[in-house]
């Protein structure tokens, strides 16, 4: 039986990601020599040199959702920049784990580019993560750096308001539309190209 796809469904169907779901291939080898071959094959494509070793500063890239997870992984793979998923605000211990790379690291100027939607929740993942790193964690001497979304580029690229994703029932909604007002926009509302010359634009400049 073939499964054959017209070019143009599969191209578009290239640019869809389910994240959600996942098949686990348990069927097993054919043999010994498919099994040694599929991994001598990965062996040699594993190895990659750290670019950062010889470098002064250490990076991440910290995204708030999954879904983009891809785009980002795309850009920093070239920089040897390990992508961070924190998905909502950080619990204790995966900040902890954080803090466990940073010391490895200790010798070197270490700084988080954070990238988030522009709402409530948003805007206070990267404050909430600052505070408990520096108080609870005892993290001193780390940089912060918001790159997207910013008040700024909501403007400058004509970025589709949302005033739903508000979420009036947030505790934070308040302060938000203070400053604000109804104003917010998610990060996936930048065009992928855009999204794409702001991450490698932020770990150039760094």
């Amino acid at each position: 039986m073939a499964y054959g796809y017209k070019n143009r469904l599969s191209t578009r169907m290239n640019d869809i990601e389910d994240r959600v779901r996942m098949y686990n291939d348990l069927s097993g080898w054919y043999d010994k020599s498919h099994f040694l071959n599929s991994n001598i094959n990965w062996w040699f494509n594993s190895y990659t040199r750290d670019l950062w070793q010889s470098q002064d500063k250490y990076i991440e890239v910290w995204i708030e959702k999954d879904a983009l997870s891809s785009i980002f992984s795309k850009v920093c793979e070239g920089y040897g920049v390990s992508v961070v998923v924190c998905r909502g605000f950080s619990s204790v211990s995966f900040l902890h784990d954080f803090k466990v790379r940073l010391v490895k690291h200790e010798s070197k100027q270490a700084t988080m580019l954070y990238f988030g939607d522009f709402d409530p929740s948003g805007n206070e993942m990267l404050e909430s993560m600052k505070i408990t790193l520096k108080d609870e964690l005892g993290v001193d001497g780390l940089q912060f750096k918001r790159i997207a979304l910013l008040k700024d580029d909501i403007f400058t690229y004509k970025l589709p308001n949302n005033p739903d994703a508000l979420k009036r029932t947030d505790t934070r909604a308040k302060k938000h539309l203070l400053a604000y007002g109804e104003l917010a926009v998610e990060l996936d509302a930048l065009r992928p190209d855009v999204l794409e010359k702001k991450i490698e634009d932020a770990i150039i400049t760094r």
